[in-house]
């Protein structure tokens, strides 16, 4: 299946579609938990654990 591949033209569309998988749902504070902003501290500590000695990239 390609990503984006089908466009649904509304939301109930959507919603059965997704009912297909029968997906988990993200409760109110989860959701807005990944809605809020990420703090630079978070930034920092992703970075300071990423190994050394590597190249990005191929």
């Amino acid at each position: 299946m390609q990503l984006y591949g089908n466009k649904m033209e509304n939301l109930e569309e959507m919603d059965k579609f997704l009912e297909k998988y029968n997906l988990p749902r993200l409760n109110q504070n989860e959701i807005e938990n990944m809605n809020r902003p990420i703090t630079s501290s978070e930034i920092e500590t992703v970075i300071k654990k990423l190994p050394t000695n590597k190249s990005p990239g191929t």
